[in-house]
């Protein structure tokens, strides 16, 4: 799962469903760049799992208010062939096993958890090179601390361990961490 780009907020409540086919939470991400808003309507079924009943799409006002000749935009056919379906419905049911709304924080870090991108080097540039400058210091705190550096960038950036050697790897192929012991232990070629 790839996760949602840009900054969002969640909300997960309950509510009063009237008629059998009402949902009975709503699980809401909201867009702060753009404006755009998704509601996941869930019911649960006997057993107590939740399922998907509805999606519901809708623009929202910007926080500085509302649109300049106060009236929404309507929510388009591409807007919503962009908006990631996917991701979203992921979080609302990872949020829905993590206990009720009314909790608190656990069903929180599910949604985001599910809803973060991973992380990734950007490419080129300063983005990269501050992608690995990070790597080092993780690197250097978790030798500090006994831990084992490469299993917690793993942990931290949500990646497989094969890929945080990866990183480190070329962390100290840019100059970013100090050569490995190991290395300076092999005899020199020739």
């Amino acid at each position: 799962m790839s996760g949602i780009p840009g900054s969002f907020s969640v909300t997960y409540k309950r509510v009063d469903a009237v008629r059998e086919t009402d949902p009975q939470e709503v699980f809401s991400v909201w867009w702060v760049d753009n404006g755009y808003a998704l509601d996941v309507e869930m019911r649960r079924d006997d057993a107590g799992a939740a399922f998907v009943i509805g999606l519901r799409a809708r623009r929202e006002p910007p926080v500085d208010g509302w649109f300049a000749d106060g009236v929404r935009p309507h929510v388009s056919a591409r807007d919503v062939q962009r908006m990631p379906l996917a991701p979203v419905v992921a979080a609302a049911l990872a949020a829905s096993s993590s206990g009720p709304p009314e909790g608190g924080g656990a069903w929180v870090n599910e949604a985001k958890r599910v809803l973060t991108p991973k992380r990734r080097p950007s490419g080129k540039g300063e983005k990269s090179t501050r992608f690995y400058q990070d790597i080092a210091e993780t690197y250097r705190s978790c030798l500090a601390r006994g831990l084992s550096p490469a299993k917690e960038i793993a942990k931290q950036l949500r990646v497989p361990e094969n890929t945080a050697h990866q990183y480190i790897w070329r962390a100290r192929q840019l100059k970013r961490l100090e050569p490995s012991p190991r290395s300076s232990r092999r005899p020199a070629p020739g």
